[in-house]
């Protein structure tokens, strides 16, 4: 009887480290506008007096969504952005923009980059006060941290912005 009772005991442990799964697990990890992860605060802006941003540690991310929310008050209301990048957090780095391309005389590839930096713009559809939400898939950058700032332009109207972060790590 005893010796049924221990090979039953070493076949069921067999079975349950057979059955382990062994994948690592994607993980999470959330940033607010504010740089607060408690709080559903907005950020309340007026055209063409300021900015709001929102910064993550993006070292171990594959990529990131950027999810916001935007309240107009009266009419339609244009959003700007700008992605920047950091390996120290403290010297940031904009988002490269390609001018144009072209083949030299000696046969050389040329690329000319933009000097200015590289803007993203969102008209919303709404032109009542409401609330119009979107989605966004970031640029895969390698950096310690990235930042979004977002900025309401003049001839714009005053906007309520709420904006997350999810950075995503695939699992491995």
């Amino acid at each position: 009887m005893k010796k049924f009772l221990v090979a039953g005991i070493i076949v069921g442990v067999g079975l349950l480290m057979t059955s382990t799964s062994l994948a690592a697990p994607s993980y999470f990890t959330r940033s607010t506008l504010n740089d607060s992860t408690a709080t559903t605060t907005a950020a309340f802006m007026t055209p063409g007096t300021g900015t709001s941003t929102i910064s993550f540690v993006s070292a171990d991310a594959d990529y990131s969504n950027l999810y916001i929310n935007l309240y107009a008050s009266t009419s339609a209301s244009i959003l700007n952005w700008k992605y920047q990048y950091s390996n120290n957090n403290v010297d940031w780095y904009d988002e490269d923009a390609i001018a144009s391309s072209v083949t030299l005389a000696s046969g050389d590839q040329a690329v000319f980059h933009a000097s200015s930096t590289v803007t993203h713009v969102w008209t919303t559809g709404n032109t009542v006060s409401s609330t119009t939400r979107k989605v966004l898939a970031m640029p895969n950058i390698v950096a310690g941290w990235t930042r979004v700032i977002f900025s309401v332009p003049i001839g714009s109207e005053n906007s309520t912005i709420y904006a997350e972060v999810l950075p995503k790590r695939l699992p491995q």
